[in-house]
């Protein structure tokens, strides 16, 4: 019908990353922090833009991404000494530890390559160059990918899940990656979602 935006054409698999090249962005800055405390200061007035439990972000591609305050611990792959790793954190019995820690880490360890890089992983997530479909879904259900051009990890991924509880999108990973990482990501990939330019998104 006349003013209605036109269906975007599906693409069958997702480009390989060399196409990707023209599209560089520069890469926002690596957080700087001295401290657990901080990291999580930073992180909560970024991805929560100041609320205490949840807020909802919306990408250019349309969709509407819901970051909790539990989501920092995936983020940054958070691990405590004493604590099984195979046993969930409860965000809320944690935040009060993880705020004490006001010099260095405590008793906590993080992936700092990954804690560094937040800005990037909310950028990828506000506007992707890419939003795909994973074809063998586990965890994940999306994939977010940003292309910066910069070495050594040129891009950067973020795959988001299907929170059942919560009934909403919530992002799961997010991580600077280099070029043969990426091209095992485009791998699982089932279809484009999303391309930027595109004016909406396919049966997301």
């Amino acid at each position: 019908r006349k003013g209605e935006p036109m269906a975007v054409e599906l693409v069958a698999k997702c480009p390989p990353p060399t196409a990707l090249d023209r599209h560089a962005d520069p890469r926002p800055g690596r957080l700087v922090f001295g401290s657990l405390a901080q990291l999580f200061e930073l992180y909560e007035g970024s991805f929560l833009q100041g609320h205490e439990y949840r807020h909802t972000l919306t990408s250019s591609c349309g969709l509407r991404v819901t970051a909790f305050d539990r989501c920092f611990l995936h983020l940054v792959k958070l691990t405590r000494h004493g604590h099984p790793e195979a046993v969930p954190f409860d965000i809320q019995e944690e935040k009060p530890r993880i705020r004490s820690q006001l010099n260095g880490l405590g008793p906590y360890h993080i992936h700092e390559n990954r804690a560094r890089n937040l800005p990037s992983v909310l950028d990828a997530l506000l506007d992707p160059h890419y939003v795909y479909e994973l074809a063998d879904p586990q965890t994940a259900h999306r994939g977010f990918l940003k292309h910066y051009g910069d070495k050594p990890y040129p891009f950067t991924l973020v795959l988001v899940g299907e929170s059942k509880t919560d009934q909403c999108l919530i992002p799961v990973t997010g991580f600077p990656a280099k070029r043969n990482r990426a091209r095992k990501l485009f791998e699982r990939a089932g279809r484009v979602l999303w391309s930027r330019g595109d004016a909406m998104l396919n049966d997301a």
